[in-house]
């Protein structure tokens, strides 16, 4: 049958013109070798998508590529690709939804990929049990906050970002950066037990800081009393001038050299009571 419908296609117009039957089909095979060939060009652009971790980006692609494929022989093993690679990027891309307070928009994204498959005419064994159990986590109401809004998960990630400077200001020192940090973090989360812990910790160290710097000042001001009480210490030499042997020596203003040092005049002290002469000596020596 094939063989002669492939007969009668080739049959030409008595005018020696093209069939228009063969050119009609002609063009239709051309058309559908364009799509296919558009389509294959959506999943490599997935490819390179998904390979960067832009899954939203990969999931269009795919998507793209999987509603483009026509159905047939021919091509029944790119579509069953395009099928694959399409649930391939839906479920991180879900996940990524449901984890940033769009539950909603996660699951329906879901429902929209089996409606698809069904469409399309495969059966439901096609979808694999991750997706199942993706599609089953998003609507048990456990496993995924159904509290969650987009604006809670960014307050989130605003804190994590001020503890990680929290805690970059406690390693270097600035105590005073890192309290205020933590006073940021409880602005946005009042009931935030991490914050208050790490002010605890920054009090703590700041008390260890203060006790260091009063033992140091009490000692440096015991230093400084001690020494008040020290006297210099004489200078002394045993060198001997050359030819003599030697002899010791002491500082201008010592006792020993002034006793050395005092000459007393040609004084008679002929029946000078005692008391009287050591007054005298003792006044000469000044």
């Amino acid at each position: 049958m094939a063989i002669l419908l492939s007969l009668v296609l080739e049959v030409r117009s008595q005018d020696g013109g093209t069939n228009p039957v063969v050119e009609a089909s002609r063009k239709a095979v051309e058309r559908r070798e364009a799509v296919v060939a558009s389509a294959q060009k959506q999943m490599l652009q997935g490819d390179r998508l998904f390979a960067d971790k832009d899954y939203a980006g990969a999931l269009d692609a795919y998507r793209t590529a999987f509603r483009q494929m026509p159905d047939g022989t021919g091509v029944r093993q790119l579509r069953a690709e395009a099928l694959a690679k399409y649930e391939a990027a839906l479920e991180p891309q879900a996940r990524a939804l449901a984890e940033s307070g769009r539950l909603e928009e996660a699951t329906a994204l879901v429902r929209q990929f089996y409606g698809e498959v069904r469409d399309a005419g495969f059966p439901p064994t096609s979808i694999s049990p991750a997706t199942k159990q993706l599609l089953a986590d998003l609507e048990d109401g456990e496993t995924f906050e159904v509290a969650l809004t987009p604006d809670m998960v960014k307050r989130r990630q605003e804190v994590q970002q001020l503890f990680a400077e929290a805690a970059g200001a406690v390693q270097t020192g600035q105590y005073d950066k890192a309290t205020l940090t933590y006073g940021q973090i409880l602005n946005l989360d009042p009931t935030n037990a991490g914050a208050r812990r790490g002010m605890e910790e920054v009090d703590r160290l700041v008390m260890q800081y203060s006790k260091a710097a009063r033992d140091h000042t009490r000692s440096k001001a015991l230093a400084q009393v001690s020494a008040g009480w020290e006297n210099p210490v004489p200078k002394f030499t045993l060198a001997a001038p050359a030819g003599k042997s030697a002899e010791v020596t002491a500082s201008p203003g010592s006792i020993r050299e002034k006793l050395r040092t005092i000459i007393f005049p040609d004084v008679q002290l002929v029946e000078t009571p005692l008391n009287e002469v050591v007054e005298y000596i003792v006044g000469r020596s000044k």
